[in-house]
Order: C-alpha cells, then structure tokens, then sequence
C-alpha cells in the first residue's frame, strides 16, 4: 500500500472499478483481511476509505472507532451482490442524530 488519500477495501469484483479511477485498492476477502487493510491505510494517512459492506458490518468496533475520529472517513459501498442495507442504516442513524428523525424512512 502507497500513501493515497482515497481507498476502497472489498472483495475484487466490488473494488476493482476504484482501481480504474486511480484510487487504492486493496482486495479482503474476510474481516480480518479488511481491518487490517483499514487500520493500516488509516496510519498511512488516507483520508476517505471505501469498505464493503458486507466486510464493514462484519466489524462493528472498527466501524464505531472510526465514526469518532475526523479522520479516515470509512464510508460503507454495496459490494458486487448490492448493497446490504447497512450503509443506508447508518445514514438514517446519522440523520436522526443529528436532525432528530430519519426523513429516509
């Protein structure tokens, strides 16, 4: 991994067309694979890390850890099977935090 400021992690059918728009891209098939490939381009520096969302539901502390900090932005994409429902969930969440309801639902 090279110092980037944009990745996508995921499995390489979901992340692949990143690479084509000359953002990193690190292939994880698992969620061990992909919380290291998080945790190591965040100490790169990255700013805005794309993770499936299939992997990224699978690692709710990692996922929580990154919502606190400024930076890496870890932002769930639906993988190559769509998208799960968990990015949505957590923009809804989001909204209602910060609005005090979902206008999604």
């Amino acid at each position: 991994m090279g110092k980037h400021e944009i990745a996508a992690v995921g499995d390489a059918a979901s992340v692949l067309v990143f690479r084509a728009a000359g953002v990193e891209t690190v292939f994880a098939e698992n969620p061990a694979e992909a919380e290291r490939a998080v945790r190591a381009l965040a100490a790169e520096g990255c700013r805005v890390i794309f993770v499936t969302e299939r992997l990224l539901e699978q690692l709710p502390d990692l996922a929580a850890h990154y919502r606190r900090t400024a930076y890496p932005a870890v932002i769930p994409i639906p993988g190559r099977d769509g998208p799960t429902g968990y990015g949505a969930g957590k923009i809804a969440e989001n909204m209602e935090k910060a609005i005090g309801t979902s206008l999604l639902q």
